[in-house]
Protein backbone atom coordinates (compact mmCIF):
# COMPACT_ATOMS: atom_id res chain seq x y z
CA UNK A 1 0.00 0.00 0.00
CA UNK A 2 2.82 2.36 0.14
CA UNK A 3 3.88 4.79 -1.92
CA UNK A 4 6.90 6.26 -3.85
CA UNK A 5 7.73 9.17 -6.54
CA UNK A 6 9.42 9.01 -9.74
CA UNK A 7 9.93 11.36 -12.24
CA UNK A 8 10.94 11.08 -15.97
CA UNK A 9 12.32 14.10 -18.59
CA UNK A 10 9.06 14.97 -19.20
CA UNK A 11 6.60 13.37 -17.17
CA UNK A 12 6.62 11.91 -13.43
CA UNK A 13 4.26 9.73 -11.45
CA UNK A 14 3.91 7.43 -8.95
CA UNK A 15 4.23 3.88 -7.99
CA UNK A 16 1.65 1.86 -5.89
CA UNK A 17 1.91 -2.17 -5.66
CA UNK A 18 4.54 -1.82 -8.74
CA UNK A 19 2.26 -0.26 -10.78
CA UNK A 20 3.27 2.96 -12.42
CA UNK A 21 0.79 5.82 -12.16
CA UNK A 22 0.41 9.10 -13.29
CA UNK A 23 -0.02 12.09 -10.79
CA UNK A 24 -2.60 13.44 -12.84
CA UNK A 25 -3.61 17.41 -13.65
CA UNK A 26 -1.69 18.81 -10.83
CA UNK A 27 -1.71 15.60 -8.72
CA UNK A 28 -5.06 14.80 -8.76
CA UNK A 29 -4.38 11.05 -9.07
CA UNK A 30 -2.36 11.17 -5.89
CA UNK A 31 -4.16 13.31 -4.11
CA UNK A 32 -7.38 10.42 -4.70
CA UNK A 33 -4.71 8.04 -3.67
CA UNK A 34 -4.10 9.10 -0.21
CA UNK A 35 -8.24 9.98 1.01
CA UNK A 36 -7.63 7.80 3.78
CA UNK A 37 -4.73 9.93 5.59
CA UNK A 38 -6.02 13.66 6.20
CA UNK A 39 -2.86 14.92 6.92
CA UNK A 40 -1.57 13.77 3.82
CA UNK A 41 -4.63 15.05 1.94
CA UNK A 42 -3.46 18.44 3.78
CA UNK A 43 -0.30 18.46 2.33
CA UNK A 44 -1.77 17.44 -1.14
CA UNK A 45 -3.69 20.46 -0.96
CA UNK A 46 -1.38 22.79 -0.66
CA UNK A 47 1.13 21.01 -3.01
CA UNK A 48 -1.89 21.08 -5.41
CA UNK A 49 -2.29 25.02 -5.03
CA UNK A 50 1.73 25.61 -5.12
CA UNK A 51 1.42 23.66 -8.56
CA UNK A 52 -1.25 26.02 -9.85
CA UNK A 53 1.00 29.23 -9.27
CA UNK A 54 3.65 27.66 -10.77
CA UNK A 55 1.88 26.81 -14.28
CA UNK A 56 0.70 30.35 -14.34
CA UNK A 57 3.21 32.27 -13.52
CA UNK A 58 5.41 30.45 -15.85
CA UNK A 59 2.96 30.80 -18.15
CA UNK A 60 2.78 34.32 -17.95
CA UNK A 61 6.73 34.12 -18.11
CA UNK A 62 6.37 32.70 -21.37
CA UNK A 63 3.81 35.21 -23.00
CA UNK A 64 5.72 38.35 -21.73
CA UNK A 65 9.00 36.94 -23.68
CA UNK A 66 7.18 36.20 -26.62
CA UNK A 67 5.09 39.36 -26.84
CA UNK A 68 8.38 41.00 -26.65
CA UNK A 69 10.47 39.72 -29.00
CA UNK A 70 7.23 40.28 -31.25
CA UNK A 71 7.05 44.03 -30.70
CA UNK A 72 10.89 44.79 -31.26
CA UNK A 73 10.83 42.41 -34.56
CA UNK A 74 7.57 44.14 -35.47
CA UNK A 75 8.81 47.97 -34.58
CA UNK A 76 11.97 48.48 -34.19
CA UNK A 77 12.27 52.10 -34.13
CA UNK A 78 10.19 51.93 -31.16
CA UNK A 79 11.58 55.26 -29.33
CA UNK A 80 11.75 53.87 -25.64
CA UNK A 81 12.78 49.91 -26.63
CA UNK A 82 15.79 49.81 -24.16
CA UNK A 83 13.28 50.52 -21.64
CA UNK A 84 10.93 48.25 -22.85
CA UNK A 85 13.27 45.11 -23.28
CA UNK A 86 14.58 45.77 -19.89
CA UNK A 87 10.54 45.61 -18.55
CA UNK A 88 9.94 42.91 -20.42
CA UNK A 89 12.97 41.05 -18.97
CA UNK A 90 12.25 42.29 -15.60
CA UNK A 91 8.86 41.12 -15.56
CA UNK A 92 9.29 37.85 -17.13
CA UNK A 93 12.54 36.71 -15.14
CA UNK A 94 10.66 37.64 -11.89
CA UNK A 95 7.96 35.19 -13.22
CA UNK A 96 10.04 32.71 -14.34
CA UNK A 97 11.35 32.85 -10.46
CA UNK A 98 8.62 32.33 -8.99
CA UNK A 99 7.73 29.62 -11.17
CA UNK A 100 10.18 27.83 -10.40
CA UNK A 101 9.97 28.57 -6.29
CA UNK A 102 6.49 27.41 -6.99
CA UNK A 103 7.35 24.22 -8.68
CA UNK A 104 9.90 23.13 -6.03
CA UNK A 105 7.57 23.76 -2.97
CA UNK A 106 4.80 21.75 -4.91
CA UNK A 107 7.34 18.95 -5.27
CA UNK A 108 8.81 19.20 -1.47
CA UNK A 109 5.14 19.67 0.02
CA UNK A 110 3.90 16.31 -2.47
CA UNK A 111 7.22 14.24 -0.97
CA UNK A 112 5.80 15.57 2.32
CA UNK A 113 2.33 14.07 1.94
CA UNK A 114 3.75 10.94 0.45
CA UNK A 115 5.75 10.63 3.50
CA UNK A 116 2.98 11.14 5.91
CA UNK A 117 0.86 8.60 3.76
CA UNK A 118 3.66 5.89 4.29
CA UNK A 119 3.57 6.58 7.93
CA UNK A 120 0.16 6.13 8.27
CA UNK A 121 -0.04 3.00 6.21
CA UNK A 122 2.79 1.62 8.55
CA UNK A 123 1.44 2.31 11.93
CA UNK A 124 -1.94 1.48 10.94
CA UNK A 125 -3.66 4.82 11.53
CA UNK A 126 -5.03 4.46 7.69
CA UNK A 127 -8.33 4.51 7.00
CA UNK A 128 -8.67 2.04 4.22
CA UNK A 129 -11.53 3.20 1.40
CA UNK A 130 -14.16 1.23 0.30
CA UNK A 131 -15.15 1.42 -3.26
CA UNK A 132 -18.15 3.93 -2.52
CA UNK A 133 -15.53 6.69 -0.94
CA UNK A 134 -12.84 6.40 -3.91
CA UNK A 135 -15.33 7.38 -6.34
CA UNK A 136 -14.76 4.09 -8.38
Amino acid sequence: ETIYLYSAFLSGGYVKDGQFMSLGIFGSNLTAEMAGSERALNEMTKARKYRIIGAVSGFVATAVQIASIVIYLRDRDYVSKLGFQIATIGVGGVAGMLSMGFNRMAMGTTNRAVWLYNRDVMTGQLRFKTEETRGW
